[in-house]
C-alpha cells in the first residue's frame, strides 16, 4: 500500500546577518552568516498514521548554521540585479541528520519610486532560485534514497522599503522544475515573508 500527505504549518525560524565588504560602481558584495532555530511544526502524519519523514516536515526539529555571499548592483537608476548563494548545514538530532542545502538565486527588481532617497519605496521583482538538498542520514539506516534532490523556483514578489534600513518583502514561489530522489512529496508552492533591518 501507499500513503499520502499534505503537510502544513510554519517552517523553522532563520535569522541571518549580512556584512558588506565591497561598495561602489562594481556593485555591493556582502558575506552572510546565520542560524536555523527549530521552531517549525515537525509532527505531521501521513494518511496511514505514520509520521512524515523529517526532511518533508514543515520544520526539521534540528538546529543549523548558514553561510554565503550576496551581490547587488544598479543596472539603471530604477533596475537592480541581485545574486546570492547560501549554504545550510544541519546538526544531527537523535541519530538523524537532514541533508545539507545550497540555495543559489538571481533576481531583477524595478523600483517605482523615482528617487532612491524618497521613502516609502515600492518595488516589484522576479527571482529564479535553485535549491539543492543532500540526502538525509541516519545512524541506523544510513543514507535515505528517498530524500534530497534539486528544485528550481520562479518567484514574483513585491518589496516595501520604509526607510534605508527597514524593508518588507512578500513573494510566492512556484516550482518550475523538480528533480527529487526516489519517492518524495513534491512542492506545489510556497510563500515567503521577509523583514530586513539594517544597521
Amino acid at each position: 500500500g501507499s500513503a499520502t500527505g499534505n503537510p502544513e504549518g510554519l517552517t523553522d525560524l532563520a535569522i541571518r546577518g549580512k556584512y558588506r565588504v565591497m561598495k561602489g560602481a562594481p556593485g555591493n558584495l556582502s558575506v552572510v552568516l546565520g542560524g536555523i532555530i527549530p521552531t517549525g511544526k515537525d509532527d505531521e502524519l501521513l494518511s496511514d498514521g505514520d509520521p512524515l519523514e523529517p526532511s518533508s516536515q514543515p520544520g526539521t526539529g534540528e538546529f543549523g548554521i548558514q553561510s554565503g555571499v550576496a551581490y547587488s548592483r544598479y543596472l539603471t537608476t530604477n533596475v537592480t540585479l541581485d545574486a546570492s548563494a547560501l549554504y545550510t548545514y544541519r546538526f544531527e538530532d537523535d541519530g538523524f541528520q537532514v541533508g545539507d542545502r545550497l540555495d543559489t538565486s538571481v533576481a531583477f527588481a524595478y523600483r517605482f519610486t523615482e528617487s532612491v532617497r524618497d521613502y516609502p519605496q515600492v518595488s516589484v521583482f522576479g527571482e529564479l532560485t535553485n535549491v539543492y538538498i543532500g540526502k538525509d542520514e541516519s545512524d541506523e539506516e544510513g543514507s535515505n534514497p528517498n530524500s534530497g534532490g534539486n528544485t528550481l523556483f520562479l518567484t514574483p514578489g513585491v518589496r516595501l522599503r520604509f526607510t534605508e534600513q527597514v524593508s518588507f518583502s512578500l513573494a510566492p514561489s512556484i516550482p518550475v522544475l523538480q528533480d527529487l530522489n526516489g519517492n518524495q512529496l513534491e512542492t506545489d508552492f510556497r510563500v515567503m515573508g521577509q523583514l530586513t533591518v539594517g544597521m
